[in-house]
Order: structure tokens, then sequence, then C-alpha cells
């Protein structure tokens, strides 16, 4: 009765993600020459849908035609590439909206550096080219998030300290700043104590890992309340 819960919990949590994914997509599209500042936003969701796509692919083929290797590259190279999209398209928006001359010249230097290291795990990692390790994953993805909710956080700050009398007209980028540091927030402890939960407990390690499509529902509902949300009067702030 536990595994069939769990089975059907896991099930339940996949199509809900996949719903609001669709609906987030669909909303981005619509209105993506409304809002300058999420204009690459469609490419993200529109890429998660498809790792997400590739993933079930991936599984059907492991287990109806019994090619678990094939599945595994599919699976491995699309969550893998997933990173540096996700990592490209929100660095874009934070260098979009920040102002402070430092923090904005560090965006490019920190894209230049993180793609330099991504490449680089992937080269020296020793399933390549057929795969990539989980732990190679685990560790880019969680330079990846420290990074972001660094400058989701930074941008907090200024949004709130700028409006702080006009919390009614905090629009996009309130809402995207938000949703990621809450992601992160709720992600990054379990992506640092990854390799140690696969390592001593592999089943609760599978487990947690289901917190990842929670946190998704929520970033992708805030992508959506900043697409619909008031798009008047923002602008990129002054951190000087």
């Amino acid at each position: 009765m536990y595994a069939y819960n769990k089975v059907t919990l896991t099930f339940i949590s996949e199509m809900l993600l996949m719903a609001i994914l669709i609906i987030s997509l669909i909303i981005s599209i619509k209105k993506r020459k409304k809002i300058r500042v999420l204009r690459f936003f469609p490419f993200y969701l529109g890429y998660f849908l498809f790792v997400f796509i590739c993933g079930d692919i991936s599984y059907f083929i492991a287990f109806k035609y019994n090619q678990k290797p094939i599945a595994l590259t599919i699976t491995s190279y699309t969550d893998y590439s997933s990173t540096l999209m996700e990592m490209m398209i929100f660095l874009h928006f934070f260098y979009s909206i920040i102002q402070n001359r430092i923090v904005k010249r560090s965006v490019p230097v920190i894209a230049l550096c993180f793609s330099v290291f991504f490449f680089g795990a992937l080269i020296l990692d020793k399933f390549f080219p057929q795969g990539i390790t989980e732990r190679t994953q685990s560790r880019v993805y969680t330079i990846e998030a420290a990074i972001l909710m660094s400058y989701s956080a930074y941008c907090l700050i200024e949004i709130i300290r700028n409006k702080i009398y006009q919390i009614k007209t905090l629009g996009p980028n309130f809402w995207i700043s938000v949703g990621y540091f809450l992601f992160a927030s709720g992600t990054l402890p379990y992506s640092i104590i990854e390799p140690l939960l696969r390592k001593k407990f592999p089943f609760l390690s599978t487990e947690l890992y289901s917190l990842f499509y929670l946190f998704y529902i929520i970033l992708f509902c805030f992508i959506i309340k900043a697409y619909m949300g008031k798009i008047e009067n923002e602008q990129p702030f002054n951190c000087n």
C-alpha cells in the first residue's frame, strides 16, 4: 500500500508539473512581446518541456525495449543541458534588471566561468561520452543554484528597498526574483547532501528528489504571475 501511494503521489505531481509548465509556456508565448525582460523565458520553458518529454520517452525505451544504456544517455544529456539553459536565461534576466555597474559587470564574467566549468565537468566525467554521472550533474547544479540564488537575493533586497511603499506595483522583476529564490532555497540543501544520500540512503534519495517537482511547480507559478501581473512602471533598479 505504501509503495502504491508513493507511485500515485509521484504520478500526480508529475502530471501537475506538466500541466502548469504547459500553461506557463502558452502564456509566455502569447505575452513574449509585452514584457521585454522576459523575452527569453519561452525558450527556457519550451526546453524544459522538451527535457520532460525526453525523460518519459527514455524510460519507455528502457523498459519496453530493454535499452537502458540508450535511455541513460538521453536523460543524462538532456537533464545536464537544461542546467546551462536555465543558468543563461536567468543570468540574462538579472543582467537586464541590475543597474549597479560592479554587480552588472560580474554577470557576463560569471556566465563565462560557469560555461567553462560546465563543459569541463562534462568532458572530465568518467562516463563521457556515453553519459554523465549523477554526481557531476549534482555538483554543477549546486553551483548554478548557489550563483542564481545570490543574484535573486540581491535583486529582491533592492526591489523591496526601492518599492517598500509601493508593494502593489511590484512587477515581473520581483516575481521572477522571489520565485527563483524560493526554488533554490528548497532544492539547494537537497542538492548539497545528495551525494551522501545516494551513498548511504539510496531509497530516501529517490523519494526526496520529488521535492524538485514541488519547487518547480512553485517557480512556474511565479513565472505565470510575472506575466499576468502589473507591468507598468517596471524599471531596472539602480543600486549605486
